[in-house]
């Protein structure tokens, strides 16, 4: 009798650690972006109706499938020329060619940025399109911060 107990005990433990391990697995692999605009702080310093939460998440989803593998792509030619630096530092034809495809990306991830900024701005209002300029502004100035040092005047 006491055999079955144990080995009741042992099936459920062994059922809660692996609940437990599939929940933490789950919960680690969602992406960690503000937890989409739901929770992102400029939700509450623009008021944000949940309308236009609703179209923020909508563009920054289909920006996401742009800019990410820009993004990788941008990181591999990044990585290819320190790797040419490290195996032929005197190669300036092949560094140079890297350097201009590393400048084309980043123009490219910068006029999606602006065109993300602009769809966003229609879905604001002239006070909220303020505000999220005078936001975007500060974290230019302060790119080692979050959003939250965004100062609303």
């Amino acid at each position: 009798m006491k055999i079955k107990i144990l080995i009741i005990l042992l099936v459920l433990s062994l059922g809660v650690n692996v609940g437990t391990l599939i929940t933490v697995i789950y919960h680690s692999n969602k992406p960690k972006i503000h937890k989409q605009w739901r929770q992102h702080p400029l939700k509450e310093k623009l008021d944000l109706s949940k309308e236009q939460i609703g179209q923020i998440e909508n563009i920054k989803t289909k920006s996401r499938q742009t800019t990410i593998p820009l993004r990788d792509t941008l990181i591999m030619k990044r990585k290819e020329l320190i790797s040419l630096l490290k195996r032929n530092p005197s190669d300036s034809i092949k560094s140079d060619s890297l350097i201009k495809e590393i400048a084309n990306l980043q123009i490219q991830m910068e006029s999606y940025v602006l065109n993300d900024m602009r769809d966003i701005m229609k879905n604001l209002t002239p006070e909220q399109s303020q505000k999220f300029c005078e936001c975007f502004e500060e974290k230019m100035h302060c790119p080692k911060k979050s959003m939250r040092c965004c100062p609303m005047k």
